[in-house]
């Protein structure tokens, strides 16, 4: 259900996770939900959200009577946020949620609704519901693109993701494509996201990490390869400071340096030095401590405190910047004697801000993804054309195209642009920057398979263009876009 409140779009978004009860074959009621997680967007100083309909059957036999909800809210929160009604006291019947933002600050809030009855075998059940409080100037802060879906960090720490969605990436607890941005379901408030080919990750301000999606090689690193369709924690008990996903692999970093990978590694991506798939968190080799963390589809990249990159997994194309194209299981230096302030990896290639603020990238260049006006591979850092000098660049999973903003804030990419994954209002790949159409001043980028998205530096405002056949532009529709269109409100 959407509505519109002070030209601000309100959805409210279900999660049915599981059927909360079965038929306990005793000839007695028993109480069954339709979800048990829900989550409801409104906006600061908005109006209320349309109120959230929550079905409640019998899930034994008889006849099932005395059916009461009541609202737990969560410890130390502000209460009275939410109203509960029930259609009758018997079942089936229906239990309606109304959320009021009243006086309430942007930020994430929780509470537990449970339904109880003195005749059933399972009293009480219970529903979680999350009610996410967003700044109505300043909704996003930033987002991540991947092959075919996007996801965005709200101001207020709440996790969205949109497009595909096989797999459970989105982490609504369902399968199936979203045309706009769905809550990842649970009640998590989220510092960082991070998202490879079809699994997400995001990290708590506590920093401890959750992942949810597809998990066949165990980049979920929960200890297992079955998918999970909502946010499930990683093990271990590291604390991470920052994420880093690839097509089925994660990383994380601690505050001490240690980087940390899992999931896939046929290529070595993992840094453990061996090629064996990993279900956790397994340390990088070697001595080297890292201030940051970059993963492609195959591989992996870190910079050290003084700038120094180092990387390691595949390299057929150079990605890796040693001058080789020898694969690496455990962090290999990047030659060319440059230090960096930024880096980011995408399919094949990688890219870096230098500490003297020109940009550099190596590896897979059949598309101009480099941006040294060539189409030549290159195995060490190459300096990109066209003298501007940017502040942000990235590239990403899947991605033969890069993106950067400019020290003004003007949005610039290169390389492929079968679907307008450039912004430039045509199709044709670049060999060098070229200017994203619109006029934005951007400040953060995330580049997808054939997709690119950014949040304006003045209004945390999301827009992105290119490919759209699942929705990964979040706009509503699945049509193309060559140059940028508004990401809708949740």
């Amino acid at each position: 259900m959407r509505r519109v409140v002070g030209g601000l779009m309100c959805l409210i978004a279900t999660g049915v996770l599981v059927q909360c009860s079965d038929s306990t074959g005793t000839g007695e009621p028993a109480i069954a939900l339709s979800a048990a997680s829900v989550a409801v967007t409104g906006f600061a100083g908005g109006d209320d959200p349309d109120p959230l309909e929550i079905s409640i059957s019998n899930g034994g036999t008889g006849t099932l009577t005395g059916l009461v909800a009541a609202v737990a809210y969560g410890a130390g929160q502000p209460t009275g946020w939410l109203a509960t009604s029930l259609s009758g006291d018997a079942a089936p019947v229906v239990l309606a949620l109304t959320a009021t933002p009243g006086t309430l600050a942007a930020g994430q809030y929780t509470a537990t609704v449970s339904v109880t009855s003195d005749v059933a075998t399972n009293s009480p059940q219970s529903v979680d519901v999350a009610f996410i409080v967003a700044d109505p100037q300043s909704p996003w802060a930033r987002l991540s693109a991947r092959v075919g879906g996007s996801c965005g960090l709200m101001t207020v720490g709440a996790g969205y993701c949109w497009g595909a969605n096989e797999s459970g990436q989105i982490g609504d607890g369902r399968t199936g494509r979203k045309l706009i941005p769905t809550a990842v379901v649970g009640g998590l408030t989220f510092a960082e996201l991070a998202i490879g080919n079809a699994h997400s990750c995001g990290r708590t301000p506590a920093g401890r990490a959750h992942c949810w999606g597809l998990n066949g090689a165990g980049q979920l690193g929960d200890g297992s390869t079955s998918n999970r369709l909502t946010a499930t924690a990683v093990g271990g008990n590291e604390a991470f400071i920052a994420l880093a996903a690839g097509d089925a692999h994660s990383c994380g970093l601690t505050v001490g340096g240690q980087a940390f990978c899992w999931g896939y590694n046929e290529f070595g991506q993992l840094g453990d030095g061996s090629t064996a798939n990993r279900l956790t968190p397994t340390p990088v080799t070697g001595t080297v401590g890292f201030s940051a963390l970059a993963a492609g589809s195959r591989h992996t990249c870190g910079l050290t405190a003084g700038g120094e990159a180092y990387c390691w997994g595949e390299n057929e194309f150079g990605a890796l910047g040693d001058s080789t194209r020898g694969n690496r299981a455990e962090p290999t230096a990047v030659r060319g004697g440059l230090t960096f302030q930024s880096i980011s990896a995408g399919d094949g290639h990688t890219c870096g801000i230098a500490t003297t603020g020109e940009t550099y990238c190596w590896g897979l260049n059949g598309s101009g993804q480099l941006g040294d006006g060539t189409t030549g591979n290159r195995l060490t850092p190459t300096l990109v054309t066209g003298g501007l000098t940017f502040t942000v660049v990235v590239t990403g999973v899947g991605a033969a195209h890069t993106c950067g903003v400019a020290a003004s804030g003007a949005p610039y990419c290169w390389g492929y642009n079968a679907d307008g994954q450039v912004g430039d209002g045509a199709l044709g790949n670049r060999l060098s920057p070229t200017a994203v159409a619109g006029g934005l001043v951007l400040g953060s980028l995330a580049v997808g398979g054939s997709h690119s998205c950014g949040v304006t530096s003045a209004g945390g405002v999301a827009y992105c263009w290119g490919a759209n056949p699942i929705g990964q532009l979040g706009d509503g529709t699945v049509s193309r876009r060559l140059t940028p269109v508004r990401v809708s409100d949740p």
